[in-house]
């Protein structure tokens, strides 16, 4: 049937088959099957893998681009793409680095890696105008615990046990020492870590950790007031205004709201 054909297609392609199920339904043509069906196969490798190292360059740096290219194929014959879509392949990346024995020695690898996946999904968020901070004058101070900001769509959190974002800073540059490196690692402090792209471009950078418990609880639809305790219950040394208005001035909101008796 046509359905087993695509399907034993897809598998070869993917690397998990031989080509034994499909090449009886190959014509030769001047090439021979197992040829031509190769052809598929490198080509849609190939491309997957050049999609993985432009969403996750600094993995690829770490692990270096013939391990990372090899990597990938095994990936994708996990995960294969489930969209016609080569910018929303690699969320699947994080988890299967968590599992994949050859980077264990690693551990913080699956945390570069979502950092980077963050900043690719902020990339492609939808656009929209940040709350301008001096919108907020018109609020009666009393008002103010009853406020709900609509977070920016293209703004994504993550807390890390390793300095990922440390780590990804010093890639950054066009030569990487292993001492560099160990000495980043050897650091031993988490980070929290804000990714948006306010405007065109994407931004990321260190944030204290009631600030990011603030944006969580702003994300989840809590109040000024609820996420206010929420933040210093996991610091509480946070803050809470020049957290907020950091907030404000990095455009992580498009909007705030009050109920309508107090509005």
């Amino acid at each position: 049937m046509l359905r087993d054909l695509q399907k034993n297609f897809g598998d070869f392609v993917l690397d998990r088959t031989g080509n034994e199920l499909v090449a009886g339904e190959i014509h030769r043509n001047g090439i021979e099957q197992g040829d031509r069906l190769a052809i598929y196969r490198n080509n849609t490798l190939g491309s997957l893998a050049t999609a993985m190292q432009h969403a996750f360059p600094v993995v690829c740096r770490l692990l270096g681009e013939n391990f990372f290219r090899r990597m990938a194929r095994v990936f994708a014959g996990q995960y294969p793409p489930q969209a016609p879509q080569l910018l929303a392949y690699g969320a699947d990346f994080i988890p299967f680095l968590q599992n994949f024995d050859p980077v264990k020695p690693l551990p913080y690898l699956p945390d570069v890696a979502k950092l980077e996946w963050l900043m690719n999904e902020a990339y492609f968020a939808e656009d929209a105008a940040p709350l301008a901070p001096e919108t907020l004058q018109g609020v009666p101070p009393e008002a103010y615990g009853q406020l709900r900001f609509t977070v920016h769509p293209a703004l994504r959190l993550m807390k890390s046990n390793w300095p990922v974002m440390t780590i990804w800073e010093l890639h950054q540059q066009d030569t990487v020492t292993k001492e560099d490196l160990n000495a980043v690692k050897l650091q031993g402090n988490g980070q929290s870590i804000l990714v948006h792209r306010p405007w065109f471009q994407v931004e990321q950078a260190t944030i204290p950790t009631g600030q990011l418990a603030l944006l969580e609880s702003f994300a989840k639809g809590l109040t000024l007031e609820e996420a206010a305790a929420a933040a210093l219950q996991e610091a509480p040394e946070t803050d809470l205004q020049a957290a907020l208005a950091d907030c404000l001035q990095k455009g992580c909101f498009t909007a705030f709201h009050l109920p309508e008796a107090t509005a």
